[in-house]
């Protein structure tokens, strides 16, 4: 009985569960809060109100969707592990589904793509129905949060009321007090018109009545002086006493915040598992970050030691280790092994105004790329021999796969030349791989072998270039039975 690989089974059967991701949808993001104006209308700078609103509604959604992201992305990556894993398991042992297509007539596989196609829908209709109910209870969370700060602005503006009030009150006794002084001030000048008018002997009186009274004057006056430097006096030394204070209240605060480093917080926790979360969702781990030396763990495979300057690393002090692989497994692809390194090596060398950022993403893309091409490799070299021989200038190689072919009774070589670019990007150069035959023995059409191995490149996707190596060699060997 033939088997079939479950990638090859979902082909046939025309069942995929990609399809529907890139059409559009209408949107469920509402306006900005700060932004809401019709067209046609000025630009308006936004008032305190709307910085309110968008501090107590939009900065909250903000980080309850990062958080809904981060999540649904460790889910998303732990799906395809799963299905990685489930793939694997199928391949190795076709379930009795497949041998049952396989050996069925064409009515019957029919009858299984309707089967299969009713369970893909109704797992489709399981999957949205979960996520308009998760939907659902995220936003009845966000009305409550709405709702408890809608009261609280709702208390702040009957404080603000109460304040109007108050200030409303003593308006009228102020406006009768302004009368009183009013009335006073005409009293007084009338007096003042009527003494003009009187004897001269009562005003030389009253002349030195009102000269005793400015010599008693300029005395309060030198009084107030003297009192005034005293209390200037005294405002400096309350404010090198501030001073003082607000200084201490520094150390105070210093010495709280050291005293509570040294006890764990929940916030440090869950700060501390986010971070081993982050480390594990991207395969890097901090083994050390001083200032000048940073060391980084990726994958359990490599160690990248970087010499740094003010955390600023050194090209010419970056080293990129391999750890050793714990038991016996063994590396399957030495020459591969060293090949990458040397690349990762001189990729560093290349960069200009390196640092750590540049550094992860530069190397983390490399790796990621490899381990596709390895997993290639893997597959070919469990169905055919291979043989990989570096390129002798540059970073390219070649894999040598010797394949026999039944129906010819023949024997050849299959020779796949990846250069630098397939190394670094394998996903996006599948088409460029170069391709050679050497016939060994065997009725065998060299040029056709070429031309069938090259039209299985140059169809191949992202998505597909899973087993795409196998994939061609199978495509050659199926043209000389034909």
């Amino acid at each position: 009985m033939p088997t079939i690989s479950a990638s090859d089974f979902l082909r046939m059967t025309r069942i995929s569960f990609m399809d529907g991701l890139t059409v559009k949808r209408r949107s469920t993001i509402g306006l900005g809060i700060l932004s809401r104006r019709k067209s046609g209308e000025k630009e308006l700078v936004a008032g305190v109100g709307d910085y309110v609103t968008a501090m107590t509604i939009g900065i909250p959604q903000l980080e309850t969707y990062n958080y809904a992201a981060k999540e649904l992305k460790e889910y998303i990556s732990n799906g395809k592990k799963a299905i990685k894993i489930l793939e694997e398991d199928l391949d190795a042992n076709n379930p009795y589904l497949f041998k049952e297509y396989l050996a069925s007539g064409e009515e019957d596989r029919r009858a299984i793509e309707e089967t299969l196609g009713g369970h893909k829908e109704a797992m489709r209709m399981r999957s949205k129905m979960s996520w308009y109910k998760w939907r659902h209870n995220f936003v009845s969370e966000m009305q409550l949060a709405a709702d408890r700060e809608t009261e609280l602005l709702q208390q702040d503006l009957e404080s603000l009321q109460a304040i109007g009030t108050q200030l409303t009150e003593p308006i009228p006794s102020l406006r009768e007090q302004h009368a009183k002084l009013k009335a006073q001030l005409a009293a007084e000048r009338a007096a003042v018109e009527a003494a003009k008018d009187c004897d001269p002997e009562i005003m030389s009186e009253l002349k030195v009545g009102i000269s005793e009274q400015s010599a008693q004057i300029e005395s309060y006056k030198a009084d107030i002086q003297s009192s005034t430097a005293k209390l200037e006096k005294l405002k400096l030394k309350l404010g090198e006493a501030e001073t003082d204070k607000r200084a201490l209240q520094d150390q105070i605060r210093d010495h709280q915040e050291k005293l509570d480093a040294l006890h764990p917080t929940v916030e440090i926790v869950n700060l501390r598992e986010e971070f081993n979360k982050l480390q594990r969702l991207h395969l890097w781990h901090a083994i050390t970050l001083e200032e000048k030396l940073i060391e980084l763990r990726y994958d359990d495979h490599y160690k990248v030691q970087m010499e740094c300057v003010a955390f600023q690393p050194i090209p010419s002090g970056c080293r990129i280790l391999v750890i050793p692989s714990k038991g016996k497994q063994v590396d399957e692809f030495p020459v591969l092994s060293e090949l990458v390194l040397d690349l990762a090596q001189a990729m560093i060398r290349q960069v200009t105004d390196l640092n750590l950022k540049k550094v992860v993403r530069m190397l983390g893309r490399l790796w990621t790329s490899v381990s596709h091409l390895r997993c290639n490799l893997r597959l070919l070299a469990m169905k055919y021999p291979v043989t990989i021989t570096r390129a002798d200038s540059g970073f390219g190689f070649k894999t040598t796969a010797r394949v026999r072919f039944p129906g010819a009774k023949g024997l050849a070589k299959i020779v796949f030349i990846a250069e630098e670019q397939h190394i670094r990007d394998w996903g996006k150069q599948l088409n460029t791989l170069g391709v050679d035959v050497d016939v060994i023995f065997g009725k065998l059409d060299r040029n056709l072998l070429v031309e069938v191995i090259r039209e299985r490149l140059s169809d191949a996707i992202i998505e597909e270039s899973y087993g795409l190596l196998l994939d061609a060699c199978a495509d050659a060997i199926a043209c000389t039975e034909e």
